[in-house]
């Protein structure tokens, strides 16, 4: 199930605690790896009350700090995706264009899920 359709109440909040504390710890060494930064995306999204309060320009400084440490096509999709909800469909479809045309992402489909997402207003493929 999609993060957005979760039923939020239903999370294992002690759990959570417990990963925010743990992830706390690591920031304090000022030395963020891969883990730790995949860890800050997560957080920020099961802090938000809401999809809607999600901080979206705050996870794609995450997601293009994580593509300077550990770039993959996944990353820029992930990045792209986040650029689009931080700061309109436009810049987050500017960055997923040069991507529609890797032909190791062709079969990923969440490249094609965000190409589709309907807060983008749609695209037609270049």
């Amino acid at each position: 199930m999609a993060l957005g359709d979760q039923d939020r109440s239903l999370w294992d909040h002690a759990q959570i605690a417990e990963g925010l504390r743990a992830l706390g710890q690591a920031v304090r060494f000022h030395d963020p790896g891969q883990y730790q930064l995949q860890a800050a995306i997560t957080a920020l999204h099961i802090q938000a009350a809401d999809p809607d309060a999600t901080d979206w320009a705050q996870i794609a400084d995450l997601y293009a700090a994580l593509g300077r440490l550990s770039p993959s096509p996944v990353v820029e999709v992930n990045l792209a995706a986040t650029v689009g909800f931080a700061q309109g469909p436009q810049a987050g479809l500017e960055l997923l264009r040069p991507l529609l045309a890797d032909p190791a992402l062709q079969q990923y489909q969440p490249m094609h899920a965000a190409h589709a997402e309907p807060n983008y207003g749609g695209d037609s493929p270049p």
